[in-house]
């Protein structure tokens, strides 16, 4: 649980910082090699750079997991940071995988195996991160 709210805080922080212009640091003004900051209409272009990489390991039946999705992560889609982000879902989380048979055993059960399973499939096949989790997840955490 505190590992989880670590990364929720790190994960925001680090969008935060990427969405702060230069000219709002602090050494703007000593800073003399700098070139000048363009004019208020001139818009910024985002396809020069590079995006954000975040992986989401998560556990289809957890409950931090739900919490952090559908309370956090949904907003980097509610404030249109995902053009910014490269966003891997991978319902992983917190299994194990057992020798000598290499089964894999997951936090909450069989049914969380068949879940992560079945999202693994889905996000294989329908890899829009934003369409594969607002209608596959979401409703399912809500």
């Amino acid at each position: 649980m505190a590992h989880l709210k670590i990364f929720s805080f790190i994960v925001l922080t680090s969008l935060l910082f990427i969405s702060i212009p230069p000219f709002c640091c602090a050494d703007h003004h000593s800073n003399r090699d700098r070139a000048p900051p363009q004019s208020p209409n001139a818009k910024l272009s985002l396809s020069k750079t590079p995006k954000l990489n975040l992986t989401l390991y998560y556990d289809s039946l957890c409950p931090s997991s739900r919490d952090f999705i559908i309370k956090d992560l949904v907003k980097v889609f509610m404030e249109d940071l995902i053009r910014i982000v490269n966003l891997w879902l991978v319902p992983w989380g917190n299994a194990l995988i057992v020798e000598p048979n290499k089964n894999i055993i997951c936090q909450h059960g069989p049914d969380e195996y068949n879940l992560n399973a079945t999202e693994a499939c889905a996000i294989n096949i329908w890899p829009d991160v934003g369409e594969n989790l607002l209608s596959s997840s979401l409703p399912r955490f809500s």
